[in-house]
């Protein structure tokens, strides 16, 4: 069975070059972007083409997420192309929460639900010398 890519900002860059690979290779992808319609090569190919924007509410995220896996059932890489650019001086910035962030920690929650749970844990153990 091939492995299924999830690639976000695959209508150009490196997202779009790692899909069009994956496609090469055989594998299963689903390219993303904030315009969907910006992937109609992709999808010419045999990509699952779908509009997907990092900066997306949580709620919206989750949506198109679980409607992307439940269309294939795993996904077995997730390659985020996406980003964004913080400008200004060092002195300047600071950290805030941002809707990227949030995007990563939906979409590993659904790579990680296909995958078999353990079924005892495990808890590390720590050695006194």
């Amino acid at each position: 069975m091939a492995p299924v890519w999830l690639i976000t900002a695959a209508s150009s860059g490196f997202g779009k070059g790692i899909a069009l690979e994956a496609l090469a290779r055989g594998f299963k992808v689903i390219a993303t972007a904030r315009n969907s319609s910006k992937l109609e090569d992709l999808k010419s190919k045999g990509a699952i083409t779908a509009d997907l924007d990092v900066t997306h509410d949580l709620d919206k995220l989750n949506s198109i997420v679980a409607d992307l896996h439940g269309k294939v059932g795993r996904f077995d890489v997730f390659i985020n192309a996406a980003g964004y650019i913080l400008e200004g001086a060092i002195e300047e910035a600071r950290y805030v929460s941002s809707p990227p962030v949030h995007s990563h920690v939906i979409i590993l929650i659904h790579f990680n639900s296909a995958r078999k749970k353990p079924t005892t844990a495990s808890t590390p153990t720590s050695s006194a010398s």
